[in-house]
């Protein structure tokens, strides 16, 4: 709160409204589901210049909202009944906001209840307030930082119970399976918001691929990777394989992802700017004649799974300790495979700190034949 509340004054703002997932969430401490799920029920909070904060919620979503939010100014509208937008200028008028300077989320807010908002509130100043957060979300606090050591950990761990399971003839899915089981068992029901992705073979070189039914067969690269939230907060990390005993060409390929990764993650210091980041790794991989795909080399990463800062050619935010970034600079063998390793690396005041230390990642891991 403090940093967010720095942030604000700076705009000189004298409250901010937010109504994403991710910032309500960070306001409240309560995640609700359906926020995603129906776009139209939207859950509002307000930030007033001295901390104090109020929400707005959907009926059907004010006893979830009391049961994990620390706050007890909690106003309800009713779904198709009543808009939110009138909810909200109800609350505002109640705290003396009607003609404030407010922050608002111009890259979340609809036209049209952005529009909605200017009507029933003519004397309000609407200002943006997306950088405000961002800029607050950056640097995580030790509570923060402790869940996403978790969620790290627990993650690396469901990969490494998918690789040891692995074996020639086992189906894709089965190792998406195995990740998933895992976190659901170690996180007692805490690890939510689950993707996969388990790729063998060509199947590598579809970015985002899930799973499917091909059988693991010799010599074919497997790629896992999941991603999941730990009470709100993402991990996501990427490991590879090989079925048998790899080839030279397997072999030189990795290395020089292993070797570009493992530097870019000793790069991550306080004080580095993310867009020199990037070309340095950049600058690896020209040396050591390979290519990549996207346009960043990693991104920070929290109760959204990308974050800002990202490690791409324009972003000149300078790094501080209590950032987590998820560091990921791929390489691609053109036509046979991509060489993706991604790590969660905690920025300190000192050197920086790997969160997924869980399973190795020297040389491909072996599958049984």
């Amino acid at each position: 709160m403090p940093r967010l509340l720095e942030g604000m004054k700076r705009s000189g703002l004298d409250a901010a409204v937010v109504a994403s997932p991710e910032n309500f969430f960070y306001v409240s401490s309560a995640k609700i589901v359906t926020q995603s799920l129906i776009r139209d029920r939207l859950a509002i909070a307000v930030v007033t210049a001295d901390g104090a904060v109020s929400l707005v919620v959907c009926k059907a979503e004010e006893s979830v909202t009391r049961r994990y939010s620390w706050v007890d100014d909690i106003r309800t509208y009713v779904e198709f009944h009543e808009s939110p937008m009138a909810a909200l200028a109800t609350l505002l008028a109640d705290k003396e906001l009607a003609a404030a300077k407010l922050g608002i989320e111009k890259k979340f807010l609809t036209a049209a209840y952005f529009e909605e908002l200017q009507r029933l509130m003519p004397r309000a100043r609407l200002e943006s307030c997306d950088q405000t957060f961002d800029r607050a979300r950056m640097v995580k606090t030790p509570a923060e930082i402790a869940r996403m050591r978790e969620a790290a950990r627990v993650t690396d761990e469901a990969i490494g119970k998918a690789f040891a399971m692995a074996r020639a003839g086992v189906a894709e899915h089965a190792l998406a399976r195995a990740m998933v089981d895992h976190l659901f068992a170690a996180g007692s029901g805490e690890f939510r918001d689950i993707t996969w992705g388990a790729a063998a073979g060509p199947n590598i070189l579809v970015t985002h691929y899930w799973a499917g039914d091909m059988a693991l067969s010799h010599g074919q690269a497997v790629r896992l990777n999941v991603r999941s939230t730990y009470r709100g907060y993402f991990s996501h990390l990427y490991r590879m394989g090989v079925v048998g005993e790899p080839s030279a060409r397997q072999r030189g390929w990795y290395e020089k992802c292993r070797d570009i990764h493992y530097r870019a993650n000793e790069r991550l210091r306080a004080g580095a700017r993310a867009c020199d980041l990037f070309h340095d790794a950049r600058r690896d991989m020209t040396e050591r004649d390979v290519a990549t795909r996207g346009a960043h080399v990693g991104h920070s990463t929290g109760i959204a799974l990308h974050e800002n800062p990202r490690l791409q050619a324009i972003d000149e935010t300078v790094l501080e300790a209590g950032m987590v970034i998820a560091s990921e600079p791929l390489i691609v063998d053109e036509g046979e495979c991509v060489y993706h390793l991604e790590d969660l690396v905690l920025v300190t005041d000192g050197a920086p700190e790997l969160l997924s230390d869980r399973t190795a990642t020297q040389s491909l891991i072996r599958i049984p034949a």
